[in-house]
């Protein structure tokens, strides 16, 4: 087989088969590429939807602890020995039930107030007292409305400091430097966030005659962020890790959190990202989105947190792994591809299996082509399809028996045009033969005229003296009769 029957035998099945792998890897490759990015956007979807409703649930629990406290407050006002105490002016009988109130309720401070806003007992510093509250918002709100009210305060260092110097202490943070975080030239914290609540003291009677204003300080606190890891998440780790995770901020700095540093600790007293700081603090908004926390990537929701007066004084944030989230996109993404080399595959066989079809009645052409023109026309080629292939063959064979009829009528005719050959052959010998024999009487003809002319030449000269002679002759011998005919005769045929 030559180099060029070679390329034609492959070619068609090569380029057959390059066009229908390249008709099923174009899509393929599109199929899958839109597939990744639809799987990775209904994860991330999924993902966002779900920090939502985690977010959701952060802040309910939070405000659970608002409520509580503010429930909790409403519900002490009520007894007898704190509005007894603030009628009778006599603090000696406050400190045994002040002190268990507080430890009930898991209160950092719990201070009662006389009907004009100023400290009648200081539950952790009863030595201090009769400074005056009236301006805090909450103290403030109780007086004005006669109603319990609780929400999120600042709490400065010197309210802090009234309290105990423990307080100031847990309040108290050296700010962790922070990558992306805001510009600040803040590297230290000395206020503190409370849930703080403040309730009416009512006698029984009904009089309104004080204040009861407790509160927790969340700075160091980490019962709320582990509550909402707890409920929201249920404890889920992933590879050693916990799956989800909240933070407390007061401004933008971390100062409850279960986020864990690289050695196991608490990550507080880290900043915030500027792009968060800007969209919650600065704008009030709620944001999610990717965010790099400490050492992984979170899909995270941050949302305000604000004062009684709405001013955000901090974040609350929850977070969960993003890594699951990659790891099921690359899952599916493994499982999506692996179907789709699958189909790529068996297409391809089939693609393959459909080209040979194709491609075996083209090759059996071929070879019965070159056999044809070795001499061989007994080929015919078989194809049982009902399609252009088979037309092909048909007309293919029936192109054959028109050559082998061709063919037969040229040997034909070549035999008898032989044989007409031969004929004109011999008849063109026996002219020839019949030429040269003529050309040679010719020649004798003309030799023969040349030779009498030759001697009619001597014989015409010595006629006259010939004839002269005869009648000298004949006067001389009368008896001898000469005809001159038959003189002129003999001596034109050179026999005198």
């Amino acid at each position: 087989m030559t180099e060029g029957e070679k390329m034609i035998r492959s070619s068609i099945k090569v380029r057959l088969v390059k066009s229908f792998s390249i008709a099923i890897l174009i899509p393929s490759i599109v199929t899958a590429l839109l597939g990744v990015m639809m799987i990775r956007k209904q994860v991330i979807a999924q993902a966002q939807a779900r920090i939502l409703s985690d977010l959701e649930s952060a802040k309910t629990i939070y405000n659970n602890y608002l409520e509580h406290l503010k429930g909790s407050l409403r519900i002490h006002g009520t007894r007898m020995i704190l509005y007894g105490a603030l009628e009778r002016k006599d603090r000696s009988q406050l400190g045994p039930e002040m002190n268990r109130i507080r430890a009930a309720e898991n209160l950092d401070i719990l201070n009662l107030l006389d009907a004009s806003g100023k400290v009648f007992y200081r539950t952790r510093n009863p030595a201090l007292a009769d400074d005056d509250l009236g301006s805090d918002p909450l103290v403030q709100y109780v007086l004005q409305k006669r109603s319990p009210v609780a929400s999120s305060e600042i709490v400065s260092e010197s309210e802090l400091l009234k309290e105990s110097e423990e307080l100031a202490r847990q309040a108290a943070m050296d700010i962790t430097p922070t990558l992306k975080a805001p510009p600040s030239n803040k590297t230290r914290i000395t206020s503190g966030m409370m849930l703080k609540g403040a309730a009416p003291v009512f006698t029984s009677g009904g009089k309104f005659v004080g204040v009861l204003v407790g509160g927790i300080l969340l700075n160091r606190n980490y019962e709320i962020v582990d509550t909402i890891q707890k409920a929201v998440f249920r404890g889920e780790t992933y590879k050693n890790q916990p799956l989800g995770t909240a933070t407390i901020f007061q401004d933008d700095v971390r100062i409850s959190t279960n986020v864990r540093n690289p050695d196991g600790s608490r990550a507080i007293t880290t900043r915030v990202s500027a792009e968060v700081a800007d969209a919650v603090l600065g704008k009030g908004d709620t944001w999610r989105s990717r965010a790099f926390v400490v050492t992984e990537w979170y899909i995270a929701a941050y949302t305000p947190i604000r004062n009684l007066r709405g001013d955000t004084i901090g974040m609350l944030y929850v977070g969960t792994l993003e890594r699951p989230f990659n790891d099921l996109l690359w899952k599916n993404l493994y499982i999506f591809l692996g179907i789709t080399l699958l189909a790529m595959f068996l297409v391809s066989i089939i693609a393959i299996i459909v080209a040979d079809q194709i491609s075996r009645p083209i090759r059996a052409m071929t070879e019965a082509a070159k056999k044809i023109a070795a001499g061989d026309y007994s080929q015919k080629v078989v194809v049982s399809s009902e399609d252009e292939i088979g037309f092909l063959a048909e007309n293919f064979n029936r192109m054959v028996s028109e050559l082998v009829r061709a063919h037969q009528e040229l040997r034909e005719w070549g035999e008898t045009l032989e044989r007409k050959v031969e004929q004109r052959t011999a008849e063109l010998k026996a002219m020839q033969s019949h030429l040269i024999q003529t050309e040679k009487l010719a020649g004798i003809g003309k030799l023969a005229a040349g030779v009498a002319h030759e001697i009619n030449n001597p014989l015409t000269a010595f006629l006259p003296t010939a004839v002269f002679s005869w009648l000298i002759y004949r006067s001389m011998i009368p008896a001898v009769r000469i005809s001159k005919p038959l003189l002129t005769k003999r001596c034109v045929a050179g026999k005198l």
